[in-house]
């Protein structure tokens, strides 16, 4: 699992990648000479300006890695949007899940990927590269994998504990604000939680 965020978007295609191609043989193919056919649907949270181009970025990386090797399809009927809001995640991963058409998921938002990784034995390979914290959202692990068939995520922001130990040797303080996204700590509330009993092993007082 990738840990800091700074290697981001790169190290997470190439990841996400090798796991798709590992996954990619238990997936629909074409016979006789024709490469066999990959279609990977995608869900965002919604759609922000900072992040545009991110899926696209996913499609040229993987459609590259795998060129020569799989006919990688990208079907649009398949990019689905959460619209920043709790059910329209859910519907959109669940009928990613449902859709015979696709083959392989990537959860690409910060929701969609806790959806992902939460939600038990996918039926399909899942990748969820947008994991904040597999302790703070309570998600499966064994021995640095998450241990259930078909599901890879990766826990790319897993820094708070350490970036705070960073930050009080560089300044003192005893009052401590985190400034989080509204939809996410609305929609994953053990992140709060999380926050609030690591920060308060830094500062007096907190605030989020």
């Amino acid at each position: 699992m990738m840990k800091r965020l700074f290697v981001l978007p790169l190290t997470l295609l190439l990841t996400a990648t090798l796991f798709i191609a590992q996954a990619a043989a238990a997936a629909s193919g074409e016979g006789g000479r024709e490469l066999p056919v990959l279609r990977i649907g995608t869900v965002v949270d919604g759609q922000w300006a900072r992040e545009t181009g991110t899926v696209e970025k996913f499609r040229e990386e993987i459609s590259s890695i795998l060129e020569g090797i799989h006919d990688v399809r990208f079907p649009e009927s398949a990019a689905l949007d959460g619209g920043w809001t709790r059910e329209g995640v859910e519907r959109a991963l669940e009928s990613l899940m449902a859709d015979p058409e696709v083959d392989i998921v990537l959860a690409l938002g910060r929701y969609a990927s806790y959806l992902a990784a939460s939600g038990g034995d996918p039926p399909k390979p899942v990748v969820a590269p947008f994991v904040i914290s597999a302790e703070a959202q309570k998600l499966p692990w064994r021995e640095g994998t998450s241990g259930v068939r078909n599901l890879n995520y990766i826990e790319a922001f897993d820094t708070f504990a350490r970036d705070l130990n960073t930050f009080r040797e560089i300044v003192h303080f005893d009052n401590l604000a985190v400034v989080g996204e509204g939809f996410l700590v609305g929609t994953v509330p053990v992140l709060k939680d999380y926050v609030e009993t690591v920060g308060r092993e830094y500062a007096d007082r907190i605030s989020i």
